[in-house]
């Protein structure tokens, strides 16, 4: 039985699970964030840690969305490259005879 082509449907399902714990991985940003600004309160005997901490977890999250977007982005360029496809944006440069 012959393997799967490099960047075939089994690394398209692999892509799609990781899309899938987005989600999960915002979450657990959040919560992280959260709970350290919690814990900074608690010690500190402050009002600003919760906010603060739940404000980063916002910011950890979303920049790990868009460095996995961007990671998904070069995957699929590099897939359209070796398969001899064309990018959207060259389509409309050919040049008609």
């Amino acid at each position: 039985m012959s393997e799967p082509p490099e960047g075939g449907r089994l690394s398209a399902l692999k892509e799609a699970g990781r899309f899938g714990t987005l989600g999960l991985e915002l979450l657990v940003f959040l919560a992280i964030g959260y709970g350290v600004g919690h814990a900074i309160d608690k010690h500190f005997g402050t009002r600003w840690g919760e906010p603060a901490g739940f404000a980063f977890g916002i910011f950890g999250g979303f920049y790990n969305m868009w460095k996995l977007t961007k990671k998904a982005q070069a995957a699929l360029e590099r897939e359209d490259r070796i398969a001899g496809r064309k990018k959207p944006k060259d389509l409309g440069n050919e040049k008609e005879p």
